[in-house]
């Protein structure tokens, strides 16, 4: 308890120390809330109400490395990012996207899509058992019917749906309340987290509207005083309508209410189900990380730039396989560990996520922990200075998988996951090929 306490004061020291050094009210909000989710765990970890497997002094230190160097690496290059007052291309850009027809139409397609999964896999969960619930979105022979069909929804279809929820959700927060707009979003992101129950989606959607709610800020004041209390009411009903969902999606996992069927019991029971999963991921994660320090060697440690890196590793395996060569991706070698449940407590298991700190480290040790830690905070403050400098779609969608990365670390590091690798190549890709077309003109 008095490591995580020690652990926790050094974070609100930091975060002290960037008030001062940061004058910039994105980057401030940016890192307010990367340190602020990491106080928490450090909270939680030090209260340790469920009595699970102790956080050891060493372990914070990997994890107060992680963060200073992730820190000053944003920090170095936020004394080069503007402030506002810039002009409102982005924002005209977004406010032309939402009454394009093109725009609106393929969104419609995509939420049907989705919808139509969803359809499909509501009709094999009638007679599944419940273990199935989060197979049959990543596995053949559930509702897919071909390993390719399975590829390709949960990487390029994957890439689609993020394309259209950040974009829709940054229309959103530039001041466009699009009923037909709100609508499409709405099913997207219901369909598309119903499909296998996953409550990190629903997680994702919250992200993506603190992000735009703090990149658009930096453009424009966006807000008017009197549409403030508008806007606090909608994000409460948002944040409210949320955890509902989340609420739900953990009591049917568990099985609550299929016998008997009593909403108000389902919903106390999913909600208390709720906060044990919150708690025991948010301290499970870093006793895995814990666990994998220890336990290295079973990894394949070290991995030398290959578990960082995963994602792309992945991509390109895949494109080999489809031109007839027989190549493993590396994250095979390594997944089956990560599946694998291991014991964090009395009557607790946990399994999957080792937090991003996991990868640095078993690339390069604590080196890999330095280096990739202050790639990671350079490159999340470099995508927001060309946000607010250049304002276009593709630097909007790069912000996007640098925030997500650097707010999820604590339980993964999302670059690693194929489709939002493919989100960032698609995104260089897009910007080179605009830029090339451009000069050409």
């Amino acid at each position: 308890m008095i490591c995580g306490i020690i652990a926790c004061v050094l974070l609100l020291a930091m975060q002290a120390l960037v008030n001062k050094l940061v004058d910039n009210g994105v980057v401030k909000k940016w890192l307010r809330l990367f340190l602020m989710s990491w106080c928490l765990i450090t909270i939680i970890c030090a209260v340790n109400i469920y009595n699970l497997t102790e956080i050891k002094f060493e372990t914070y230190l990997i994890i107060i490395l992680f963060i200073l160097f992730y820190l000053l690496g944003f920090v170095v290059i936020s004394n080069t990012i503007p402030k506002r007052n810039q002009p409102l291309r982005l924002v005209n850009a977004l406010s032309q996207l939402s009454v394009s027809k093109l725009y609106l139409s393929a969104f419609t397609f995509v939420s049907l899509i989705t919808s139509y999964y969803f359809y499909k896999y509501l009709l094999y969960m009638s007679t599944a058992p419940l273990s199935d619930s989060r197979l049959a979105r990543f596995y053949v022979g559930y509702v897919f019917n071909s390993g390719v069909e399975q590829i390709l929804y949960n990487t390029v279809f994957s890439v689609i749906v993020s394309f259209f929820l950040i974009t829709s959700s940054a229309i959103i927060v530039s001041g466009v309340r699009d009923k037909c707009l709100i609508l499409l979003m709405t099913i997207t992101v219901l369909s598309w987290s119903g499909f296998g129950f996953g409550r990190f989606d629903i997680v994702y959607v919250i992200l993506l509207f603190l992000m735009n709610g703090s990149l658009l800020s930096g453009i424009v004041k966006i807000i008017k005083p009197k549409e403030k209390l508008n806007t606090s009411i909608t994000k409460g009903f948002g944040i409210l309508s949320s955890v509902f969902v989340m609420v739900l999606v953990s009591s049917y996992r568990t099985g609550a209410g299929q016998e008997d069927f009593d909403f108000i019991s389902i919903l106390m029971s999913g909600l208390n189900i709720l906060f044990e999963q919150i708690v025991t991921y948010l301290n499970g994660s870093i006793i895995a990380l814990q666990y994998a320090l220890n336990e290295s060697e079973k990894f394949g440690y070290p991995g030398y730039g290959m578990f960082t890196l995963s994602g792309f590793d992945e991509i390109i395996s895949l494109l080999l396989n489809f031109l007839g060569f027989d190549v493993i991706p590396f994250n095979y070698s390594y997944s089956a560990i990560l599946d694998k449940n291991i014991y964090i407590g009395e009557g607790f298991e946990f399994n999957a996520l080792y937090t991003g700190i996991f990868y640095f480290y078993m690339d390069f040790g604590l080196i890999g922990v330095v280096v990739f830690s202050l790639i990671l905070g350079m490159g999340s403050a470099f995508t927001v200075r060309n946000f607010i400098i250049n304002q276009k779609i593709e630097n909007l969608l790069l912000c996007w998988i640098f925030y997500s990365t650097s707010l999820l670390m604590p339980f993964m590091l999302k670059i690693t996951s194929t489709d939002t690798a493919l989100l960032f190549i698609s995104a260089l890709l897009y910007h080179f090929i605009s830029s090339v077309f451009k000069k050409k003109v």
